[in-house]
Order: structure tokens, then sequence, then C-alpha cells
């Protein structure tokens, strides 16, 4: 009925409206029409709007109801800067100070926080969409240039839609290998041709080793002196022909990442056999499924013997990689499992100052003090490499490819350890052991113990490196007390 007075009257149109009302003054009618309807509602409420049970009566006319005035706006706007929800005294203070009613007063407050709400809201919204747009054209170059773009490092397509995520972990996978390989390729190069070298003759190029092992008279006597002859195996290797470097060299590499795996590996790979998880068996096909690559598939007759053991040693890692890439340390620390050992070649020396990149072919006589429980001869070679985040790890795998022989009865998938350096001195050794045997010689007495790994496995390994750990650090104790502690003076 308003609007309809209105426009009989001449004084307002609604297309005038619209193009005489500049865009700054919408949102004040807009406002300014929420006051009306509010206010028209507490009027209705409190002249009477309680006759609703009448509706055949008619309506009274409306009154006529006009908008804020700028004083009372101005009033509002100031107030709503400094405190944008008043409480019930603050309105009615400001009530009176206008001439509003509090409700007036509630209201504005309330369409003034909403308005600031849908404003701040088209505000975000409008960068929002800015924001996107500049992303989707981002994308959309970049899609347009990894379309026409190759691989780097192993020459495939780039695009993500051409290759799954598991293939292209494998190709960036495989030139990583690829580069180690060229890599240590290279450091081999400068022996190829050149005529067996032992170890032992290199030594004064090594780093000085602060700690000398020996037991007895034995100290620095190498095993083939201890034991006086090696066995047909070791008489009869030569050192490996130029094309076979190359081969050995990616085995080494393929063993180093094998043994990695098996070490930080859990379930399904390595499968519990009691509650506490204290006892772990290899799950062989697993096995096959995770470490494709290698040596091959087992020789008929072989049985497998796969052992992981993990302790901590009072030795510093530095240390434990020179007593493993020395024949003579190795050979007499492990004096209980390794009856005879020699290095055929060095392939590599490593970085200077350590260890790191060495790469060595041995070979070795491992025993069980018994005669009932034959010898096991190998032949490998042995890569020692320092990972990224100061893990060591040193692998041995066989070579048995190379130089077969019919009485072979022990071939060493990649075996090892990982060596992770602690606080004060001790280290963190993960050992693996992984072999396939022909056990058809051990006597029914020893079966159960060489098939269960006590006799070969990761468990005898580390124990006898924990002992020989103490009793090196106990001969080179320096704070021993110089009374006798146990004694009781008699008063």
């Amino acid at each position: 009925m308003f609007q309809s007075n209105l426009l009989e009257a001449g004084q307002f149109h609604p297309l005038e409206m619209m193009q005489n009302t500049s865009e700054s003054d919408v949102p004040r009618i807009r406002e300014d029409e929420c006051f009306e309807s509010a206010t028209k509602s507490y009027s209705e409420n409190h002249e009477g709007g309680a006759a609703s049970g009448e509706e055949q009566e008619p309506r009274p006319k409306r009154k006529r109801y006009h908008r804020h005035t700028q004083h009372q706006i101005q009033e509002m706007e100031s107030f709503f800067k400094e405190c944008p929800h008043p409480d019930d005294k603050q309105r009615k203070e400001l009530s009176r100070e206008l001439g509003l009613e509090p409700l007036q007063v509630k209201f504005w407050f309330q369409n003034k926080r909403t308005q600031m709400k849908t404003q701040h809201e088209r505000s975000e919204n409008s960068q929002l969409r800015a924001e996107n747009e500049k992303l989707r054209a981002d994308n959309m170059r970049y899609r347009e240039a990894l379309s026409n773009a190759s691989c780097p490092n192993c020459g495939g397509p780039t695009a993500i839609g051409e290759m799954s995520f598991d293939e292209h972990h494998l190709r960036l996978e495989n030139a990583r290998l690829r580069e180690e390989i060229d890599r240590i390729s290279a450091i081999a190069a400068k022996y190829v041709g050149k005529p067996v070298v032992n170890y032992s003759n290199i030594s004064p190029s090594l780093p000085p080793r602060p700690l000398e092992i020996g037991f007895g008279n034995q100290q620095g006597i190498g095993t083939m002196d201890i034991y006086g002859g090696s066995g047909d195996l070791l008489r009869t290797l030569s050192g490996p022909t130029a094309a076979d470097k190359p081969i050995i060299i990616e085995l080494a590499v393929a063993a180093m990442e094998e043994l990695t795996g098996m070490a930080q590996m859990v379930e399904p790979l390595w499968l519990s056999t009691t509650l506490d998880g204290a006892a772990t068996v290899l799950n062989e096909d697993e096995y096959v499924r995770s470490f494709p690559r290698g040596i091959g598939p087992k020789p008929n007759g072989f049985k497998c013997e796969a052992s992981r053991e993990t302790c901590v040693v009072i030795m510093n890692h530095v240390n434990l990689v020179e007593i493993l890439m020395d024949v003579n340390q190795w050979s007499t620390v492990f004096a209980g499992i390794v009856s005879r050992a020699m290095t055929v070649e060095v392939l590599s020396t490593g970085v200077a100052g350590n260890y790191n990149g060495a790469l060595q072919v041995m070979t070795a006589e491992f025993q069980v003090p018994s005669p009932l429980v034959p010898t096991r001869e190998s032949y490998f070679v042995r890569y020692c490499k320092q990972h990224t985040d100061g893990t060591w790890a040193v692998v041995d795998v066989s070579l048995d490819n190379l130089r077969p022989s019919p009485s072979s009865r022990c071939r060493r998938r990649p075996s090892g350890c990982l060596i992770q350096e602690m606080p004060n001195g001790y280290s963190k050794v993960t050992w693996v052991e992984h072999v396939e045997v022909d056990d058809r010689g051990v006597h029914n007495l020893y079966k159960q113990l060489v098939s269960t790994g006590h006799a070969f496995g990761a468990k005898r390994w580390v124990a006898t490196l924990d002992r020989q750990c103490e009793r090196l650090a106990s001969s080179m104790a320096t704070n021993i007390p110089t009374v006798d502690v146990g004694g009781i003076n008699e008063s």
C-alpha cells in the first residue's frame, strides 16, 4: 500500500530509483528497507497485532515509517567501528541518545554485521576466482610443456597420464642405479688389466688403523699363515677378467639395494614366529616378488637359510667398517666362524679417507667347530657404501655364476649388515644372513641347529661381534680402579 501511494503520487518510480541511485547508495537503501520492515514488525507487535484470529475484519491502515536520519546512521556506524557487538546496556543507552527503540538498534547492528560479512565473503570470492583462473592458466601451460618434454634421466615421456606412478618410480630408480654403476665403473676402470692385488699390499694407502686386533701371538698374522694354507677354492681362484668387472659392479649395486630393503622391511617379507616378534623367518614368496633381480633362482637340492638380527655394540661405526673391510681383522674377529679368508682383488678402495664405495672380490670358508658339519666355501664380492642418512652398509653376494664349480655347496645371496651411529661411541648393527646351501652332508645331530640359523645365521654373527666389541672395550679401558674395591677393612 505504501508503494502504491507513492506511485500514485508520482513521487517514485522503481526504474527511476534504479537509474538515479548510485552503487554506493544501494547497500544503504537495502539496509533502510530492512530497518523499515523490522520497525514495522516491532510496531505491529505493540499495536494490536494480536488480532490474528480476526482475519475477517479489515486491517487498519498501516502507518508510514520514516528512514533513520543521517545523524542516527553516522552515530551507529561510528559506534559499530568501536564495538560491533554491543550488549543490552549499550544498546539502551544508544537508543536514548538517538531517539530509537532498543530493538531497532539491535536490528541495525545485526544487519550491519551481516552486510559486512557479505561484503567480506564477496571480496574473498573474487580473489579466489582470480587465483583459480591464474592456476588454471598455469596448469594448462605446464601440461602443454610436459606433453612435449622427455625425462633427462630415463629418456621416457614425462606426462603423468602416459605412465603409472609405479612405472615412473621404477624409471627414476633405474636411472639412479645406472648413475651409481657408471660411477663405480669409472673407479674400477683404473684397475682393468692390472695384476691381482692383495688387500694387504695396499694397506699403507688406506686410512691409519687406530684399532689393532689380535689373539695372543696371532696379532698381525694373516689367516693364511694361521691355518697353514688354503683350501682348493682359495688356491685355484684368480682375479676377475676385464669382462667380468662390469658384471660384478652391477651385481654389487643391486645387492646393496636388496640388503637395505631386507634390513628395514617387516611383514610380509619377515614373518614373526613368536608372540613378541623376536624371532622371524623369511617369506620366500614375498622375497621373490620384492627382489626379482639378483643371482638367479635357487639351485635344485639347495635349501634357503635366512635370518636377521639387531643389536647395539660398544664400538663406533668407523672401526666396525674398518674391521669388515680388512680381511685380516674380519677373519680374526670372527675366527669362530671364518676359518680362512683372503682378498682376491680390490676393484675400488673407495673415497679417500674412508671406505665409501670400496669394492673387493673375496673368498672365505665358514665353519662350525665340529667335524659333523661340513665347511662352506664362498667366492663373493664385498661392497661398502655410506647412505645419505649417514648409515653404513657392507654387503656380500656370491660370484659363483662367474666361476661355476661342481663342488660348490653354498651360495650367498645379498648378506651383510647396516651400521647406524649412536651416541657415546655405540653403534646399532642390523645383520642379515641369506644363503642357499646343500645341507645333505650335515649330521642329523646338527640338522636342527643348522636349519634354524644358529650355526651360520645372523644371530651367531651378531653375538660374536658383540662379545668381541666388549672384549676390546675392556682391554682399552683407562678408568680401571687401582685399588681392590671388593675388600672389606676390619676395624
